[in-house]
């Protein structure tokens, strides 16, 4: 979560817009095994345009998937369990969702922090062009993997 904080806290100084502060509600999150806080149930998805102009919002689709009428900013999705990969790993329909509503066919998705590649998985899916990287390499090697079973694997990089 810290850094998630503190790449909002670089993106403002760089003088980037929040467009949209997204909370994803897991229903079925794990517990907290500790119990020195309280079990984590959401989760945050920050969208940044770096112009504070001209980014893509499919407002169709977001209609399409929510009964006629525009989507809200909290949106509920059961945690990966299957196939899991990585241990905060994706629900692979929440990163479609997201593909879909801030991109186009042929656009060009980039994930710095790949994992195990579930938005990668996505763009690849939904006709996106996709770059990934991550500073692990057993992840780079899961990712590979994962991309392999269902698609040519384009540009993946072990950052760092």
């Amino acid at each position: 979560r810290k850094s998630t904080y503190v790449f909002a806290s670089e993106a403002l100084r760089l003088g980037w817009r929040i467009v949209n502060d997204i909370t994803w509600i897991k229903p079925d999150a794990p517990p907290n095994f500790t119990g020195r806080m309280m079990t984590e149930s959401t989760e945050r998805a920050l969208w940044f345009s770096p112009s504070g102009k001209g980014w893509t919002y499919n407002l169709e689709q977001a209609k399409h998937m929510n009964g006629g009428i525009n989507l809200r900013d909290v949106w509920t999705f059961k945690t990966e369990r299957d196939n899991r990969v990585h241990p905060t790993q994706k629900p692979l329909e929440l990163m479609e969702r997201c593909i879909r509503l801030f991109s186009n066919e042929g656009d060009l998705v980039l994930d710095c922090f790949a994992g195990s590649c579930t938005t990668l998985r996505a763009a690849a899916n939904l006709e996106r062009r996709w770059i990934g990287c991550d500073i692990t390499a057993d992840y780079v090697a899961a990712g590979r993997k994962r991309m392999a079973h269902e698609y040519t694997p384009a540009l993946f990089e072990i950052a760092g």
